[in-house]
């Protein structure tokens, strides 16, 4: 039985090859002549063998040919390569891998195909090459092997012989992804010991599954497909196959770092996404509750799992809209606690503080962040933008209108500094408030130094 096994799977290997298609035609040639030889006129025994030979290579040619995948799906080309004797244990690890990845709640999308037999991918700039040409989104390749090891019998993969080739965006984040996923297969387990297969062998497995997984929901996120490259981390956070050499602690620790840093960015991208269509859109402010409740719940969820200066500029913008002023307040010092040279949380310290009528503290503010402002961490167009938008909707803020004057001071555009001086001199001067004569006197000043040095 085993001979007979092991002949049919010799010549399922040897198909892929140029002689395995001259034993094809000679086989169905044969077959032909005995059976057909002495019943067809001569002209349609011709036809017919034309016709098997037409077959034959269109079937040959179509079974040596390279799997290509739709764009609409995620597709996964299966590599790795092994002697004949071990064959089968690799067709098994295929198909288990397959069932693990099938299994994920965004299984539909997946597609799994097997490189044919006759391609051995050896090298990067091979497995790069059949990459593109298929389509897939993940490569997997390498030699799994059966052989002793310090007097032990192992199987599976070698280490750094089990390889992963995707799609990337371009070289310079290529190369950042990398380090990343390389990091991820860092003391992973991808070699057992025959004598322990019954429980070890489960373990590559599931960690080739693992990593497809991350490496999918890298390359998802990479090219901006965010919901169901979430669903991707969210299920291997949830539900992990990994396992490290000896479990060692400091892989599975950057791992899971990994793993929160790319939800957090995920959180953070979905809430700028609702900020930029549905809260601040072509300089105006909507404050729609609904919109502004899931926009602060995906800040919550990114600064869970990985804490930004970012997400906290949001959520502290998520408050004021939502009337939360004092919350807004307490997220922009801790920021400033946090972060201490960045500028950030003094303009927003200083927004607020406008919004509330103290100018004195709202200008200190201005002045360290001004300081601090390296023209490459903050974008004062946008803060004037916000501030315009803001006070457009919330005309009785009317301090803002000071704290506009200073910002377009700072970004030296005097005609829209005046004016907005000269907004809040009117508007303070009806209200008549004792507190507001300082600062109208000082925006006179102001307005006046403009004005002689033009």
């Amino acid at each position: 039985m085993k001979d007979y096994i092991a002949t049919i799977n010799f010549l399922k290997k040897r198909a892929y090859y140029i002689d395995g298609l001259f034993v094809a035609i000679i086989f169905c040639v044969g077959i032909t002549s005995l059976v057909a030889q002495n019943n067809l006129p001569h002209g349609w025994l011709s036809t017919l063998y034309l016709t098997e030979l037409i077959v034959i290579v269109a079937g040959w040619l179509l079974m040596r040919r390279l799997p290509k995948f739709k764009p609409t799906e995620i597709g996964i080309l299966f590599a790795a390569h092994s002697k004949d004797e071990i064959k089968e244990e690799l067709d098994t690890l295929f198909d288990e891998v397959s069932s693990l990845l099938k299994n994920h709640k965004a299984g539909n999308l997946i597609n799994i195909k097997k490189l044919p037999e006759h391609i051995t991918v050896n090298d990067i700039e091979l497995a790069t090459n059949i990459r593109i040409k298929s389509r897939c989104v993940l490569l997997i390749w390498g030699r799994y092997e059966k052989g002793p090891i310090e007097n032990k019998e192992y199987k599976g993969f070698l280490p750094n012989k089990l390889n992963f080739t995707f799609i990337t965006p371009g070289s310079r984040i290529g190369e950042d992804m990398n380090q990343d996923i390389s990091a991820g297969l860092l003391d992973r387990v991808f070699l057992y010991q025959s004598s322990n297969e019954m429980i070890e062998r489960d373990f590559v497995t599931k960690n080739i599954a693992d990593i497809s997984r991350y490496i999918i929901g890298t390359c998802l996120l990479m090219f901006g497909q965010l919901e169901t490259s979430k669903s991707f981390f969210e299920e291997i956070a949830l539900k992990p196959y990994a396992t490290w050499v000896g479990k060692d602690r400091q892989s599975m620790s950057r791992f899971v770092n990994a793993l929160k840093l790319k939800l957090s960015t995920i959180y953070h991208l979905q809430a700028r996404d609702i900020y930029i269509g549905n809260i601040f859109v072509d300089g105006s402010l909507y404050f729609d509750n609904e919109n502004l409740g899931e926009f602060m719940l995906l800040l919550d969820t990114s600064i869970k799992n990985n804490p930004t200066i970012n997400a906290y500029l949001l959520k502290a913008i998520a408050c004021l809209l939502l009337g939360k002023i004092t919350k807004s307040k307490n997220i922009m010092k801790h920021s400033k606690q946090k972060w201490p040279l960045n500028p950030n949380p003094d303009y927003s310290l200083a927004f607020l503080n406008a919004h509330e009528g103290d100018l004195r503290k709202s200008i200190s503010h201005y002045n360290r962040a001004f300081k601090h402002t390296t023209g490459s961490d903050t974008d004062i167009f946008h803060l004037t933008e916000f501030a315009e938008a803001y006070i457009e909707a919330k005309p009785t803020k009317y301090h803002l209108h000071y704290a506009l004057g200073l910002l377009y001071l700072e970004l030296s555009d005097t005609s829209f500094a005046i004016k907005h001086f000269d907004m809040f001199i009117k508007i303070a001067g009806k209200t008549k408030s004792d507190k507001d004569l300082v600062w109208i006197k000082k925006a006179e000043d102001i307005i006046k130094a403009i004005q002689a040095n033009n």
